[in-house]
Parts: C-alpha cells; structure tokens; sequence
C-alpha cells in the first residue's frame, strides 16, 4: 500500500494538523504515516496504530540525509511525501 513519510524539526504546531488531515483521509488499514523528528529536546507522541514517529537523539547533517533515512524506515512499496506544514485534502 502507500507510506506518508514526514520530517519535521520544532514544528509540533503544524505537525498535529498534518496526522490529523493523514487519518481523516485514511481508509486503508495497511497505509502508514511515518514522522522523523531530529530534535532531541523533544519527544512526540502519538497513539494511533498506523503513525509511527521516530524521535532520534541527534540532528541529521541534512536534509536530504534525514530523508534516506526516513524513506528506510517506510514499510510500503508506494511513499508519498508530506511536509509537517502541510495537509492532506
């Protein structure tokens, strides 16, 4: 099925608008919304079955690395891209 991957760094604000626009819009029990957050003064959670986050203790060199990573943790053979500013219509 599909992955949402999404990476976010101190935008917890926007990043609760972006799970909430990724489960009205998921009625496919295998998707999954994968979350990376680089920041290690904060830990997100968030208890829902198919949003899996990942608080990692230190900060990626960059963007494009933080990503690789991100896309390797996705189960699904198809990953769409969410900004943590953005939502899901």
């Amino acid at each position: 099925m599909i992955s949402v991957l999404t990476i976010t760094y101190k935008r917890h604000h926007l990043l609760e608008e972006a799970m909430e626009s990724f489960i009205k819009q998921n009625p496919i029990p295998d998707a999954e919304m994968v979350i990376v957050n680089d920041n290690p003064e904060v830990d997100y959670v968030y208890d829902h079955p198919s949003i899996r986050i990942f608080n990692l203790k230190e900060r990626f060199p960059s963007i494009a690395a933080k990503l690789k990573w991100g896309y390797k943790q996705c189960k699904n053979d198809y990953i769409y891209r969410l900004d943590d500013d953005d939502l899901l219509a």
